[in-house]
């Protein structure tokens, strides 16, 4: 069974402490995290959530359903209904995270290698995070439909669910069924949050106010 990403690269970045957590590391009995790593809240600055993230799309995408079905794993986490929310800007500057597709120079052309960062302030609160996915898949493809992906395809929404669990500060679940889990096979798609992926959240986010 494939990775979700043999590929996947974390790095952590905390004042000037660097750790780069792969794949293949501990995984949890739900995606939580084991610290309080979030996002920063900024009370009363929005009508119902103290927490929007902004992300920007940055560079050339293939077509406007890749990016589409990025947002779409966005809005599944977003559904929950917990004190934060993601949302796309236009703006190059007033963001706190950035999507892009790049060449990610992976030696082994793993197929849907993808890369997410993530910066943290000295306090543990979330400063900053990326998601990049990579232009050059290895002997497969992205699927960007809303359809079933073909057999040799990776399906952007259900990969891009897991990368936004991600950069809210969830990690890999021990659960087969989880989007937190680490693993995909081409051809197939995860369309629903589970109950451990739900709990996850809900156990680092607060109910919106």
């Amino acid at each position: 069974m494939p990775r979700y990403a043999p590929s996947i690269r974390h790095a952590l970045l905390s004042a000037a402490v660097a750790i780069a957590i792969v794949a293949g590391g501990p995984l949890q009995t739900t995606a939580r995290d084991n610290t309080d790593q979030k996002w920063k809240a900024y009370p009363n600055c929005c009508p119902t959530i103290n927490r929007y993230i902004r992300a920007w799309f940055s560079g050339s995408f293939p077509s406007t359903a890749f990016k589409d079905r990025v947002t779409d794993g966005a809005s599944r986490w977003n559904n929950v209904g917990r004190d934060f929310k993601f949302v796309t800007t236009g703006s190059s500057s007033n963001h706190q995270m950035v999507i892009d597709y790049k060449d990610l120079l992976w030696p082994n052309g793993d197929a849907w290698a993808i890369e997410t960062n993530v910066k943290f302030l000295g306090g543990g609160e979330i400063q900053s995070a990326s998601i990049s996915f990579n232009s050059t898949p290895g002997g497969s493809s992205w699927y960007t439909g809303t359809g079933t992906p073909g057999a040799t395809q990776g399906d952007v929404t259900s990969i891009a669910t897991h990368e936004w669990g991600h950069a809210v500060a969830l990690k890999h679940s021990q659960y087969s069924a989880d989007e937190m889990w680490p693993y995909i096979n081409p051809g197939q798609i995860k369309d629903l949050l589970t109950l451990h992926d739900k709990d996850g959240i809900k156990w680092l986010y607060p109910v919106a106010p």
